[in-house]
This record gives structure tokens, C-alpha cells and sequence, in this order.
């Protein structure tokens, strides 16, 4: 997988879970994973089916498709989940990431809908504090799927 894209550093602490916000798609929480080592940050959607080499997904009232960019695998207990990895832009406080490798997982039993794994923070220069939440502010103004911690 290949992305060569030059992110913003973030100069403040980010807490352990910030609003993020999908373009198009809608806001959520996302857990910033400083132990996740998958190849790809990961968005919880209702559903994704393949069509060739492309991938139509839902996520609340949104549906898109998008090309397949890779292929991440994920230890879920004792199996292994097989997700497309697309790339989406993400909106994170004042900032916008373009075309960040993300994998279409299932986490309806999680409390946040976006995982930011380890990579990306690296990238973003990020320091996470698993004491701190929502230190980029205190919720989102965006219209579209909302989750609330």
C-alpha cells in the first residue's frame, strides 16, 4: 500500500477520543489506538459488498462506492477479518487529512465508529493522552450520522 500524503503535526495533546468527521458521510467518535498496528485506521459501516475492484458500502442513510485501495486484515478474538481499504478524507478539529488509507469494518458493538491506528498518529506527530477525551472540542456542528459518547 502505498499513500504519500503530508499531514498537518498537531501541536496540542489529543485525547484518547476526539470527534472526527467523514465528508459526505456524516460525524462520529473516533478512538485514537496508540497499540493499533493494522495496516489501515478503520470506519464501522452498516454493510460493504464488492463490485470488482471497487466496494459499495452504507453508513447510516449514506451509501458510496469507492476503489479498493488494499486489503487489511484485523484479529477480532480468535479470527481474522479480511476489510477492503479505501481512502477517505477526515476531518479532525481544525484540521482536514486527504486521502487517508481506511479499512470498512463492522464496529456496531463499539462506542466509536472510527479507530485511528497507530501509523496515522505517528504521521500526524500526535501525543495521546488516555486521560484526556475531546480536547479538539466539545462536539459536532456537522449535520448527517452523529454518535455521542
Amino acid at each position: 500500500m502505498k499513500h504519500i500524503r503530508t499531514y498537518p503535526v498537531f501541536e496540542a495533546e489529543l485525547g484518547w477520543k476526539e470527534w472526527c468527521s467523514v465528508p459526505g458521510v456524516g460525524g462520529f467518535v473516533a478512538k485514537l489506538d496508540t497499540g493499533n498496528g493494522t495496516r489501515a485506521s478503520s470506519l464501522g459501516v452498516d454493510r460493504w459488498s464488492l463490485e470488482g475492484d471497487r466496494v459499495r458500502w452504507c453508513c447510516g442513510d449514506r451509501e458510496r462506492v469507492d476503489p479498493i485501495q488494499d486489503w487489511s486484515q484485523a484479529r477480532v478474538g480468535s479470527t481474522v477479518d479480511r476489510r477492503p481499504v479505501i481512502l477517505l478524507d477526515l476531518e479532525l478539529g481544525p484540521h482536514r487529512l486527504e486521502g487517508v488509507p481506511i479499512a470498512l469494518a463492522d464496529r456496531a458493538d463499539r462506542e466509536a465508529q472510527i479507530l485511528i491506528n497507530r501509523e496515522l498518529l505517528s504521521r500526524l506527530g500526535a501525543t495521546v493522552s488516555p486521560s484526556r477525551e475531546f480536547t479538539l472540542g466539545a462536539g459536532p456542528s456537522w449535520s448527517g450520522r452523529d454518535s455521542n459518547p
